[in-house]
């Protein structure tokens, strides 16, 4: 028998899957693991780009493109935005 389906002790509760004989709160922090993980790696990727836009002067910080005013190409005239 292996070492993950031995019973580890009398206080020993079957899963309620029928894929894992793992605990519950194992699997959930497994998951919470990887979830995490997840969000991380998302959230550089948002920074990665947001720094990369930065460097080639598309973003002009925070709010770009949320300004209420907008140069014109010759900059002698603004429009308003609503």
């Amino acid at each position: 028998m292996s070492p993950s389906l031995a019973r580890p002790s009398s206080l020993w509760v079957p899963s309620k899957s029928p894929y894992t004989v793992r605990s519950w709160y194992a699997s959930g922090f497994e998951v919470l693991l990887i979830g995490t993980m997840c969000a991380a790696a998302a959230y550089g990727a948002g920074f990665g780009v947001e720094r990369a836009l930065e460097l080639l002067n598309v973003a002009e910080g925070e709010g770009a493109g949320a300004s209420a005013e907008q140069d014109v190409s010759d900059g002698a005239a603004t429009a308003r935005m609503m």
